[in-house]
């Protein structure tokens, strides 16, 4: 069980800290994992969990670079050239 102020991930099982920002005594919203940075809602009652759900998983998504290194590493896997395109109309 996390202590005051953590919440165990539902995804990864870790346990992270709620941001200080939020009240405890009474929060209704959403909040990321600092792990494995997958969305969870979450409703605080009086400081107690009432509600707890994942709303999406690895919720963070990848940078125009990161996606393209990850291009770059298919591009050598299986030999089929990749371009990177700056339209940002694509």
């Amino acid at each position: 069980m996390a202590e005051i102020g953590h919440l165990e991930c539902l995804v990864c099982g870790k346990t992270f800290q709620i941001p200080k920002f939020i009240n405890f005594e009474n929060y209704d919203g959403q909040v990321v994992c600092q792990h494995c940075e997958s969305l969870l809602h979450i409703k605080l009652v009086q400081s107690k969990v009432r509600q707890y759900k994942v709303v999406e998983e690895s919720f963070r998504r990848e940078t125009a670079d990161e996606l393209f290194q990850i291009m770059n590493e298919a591009e050598r896997k299986f030999g089929q050239k990749i371009e990177k395109s700056d339209d940002k109309n694509k």
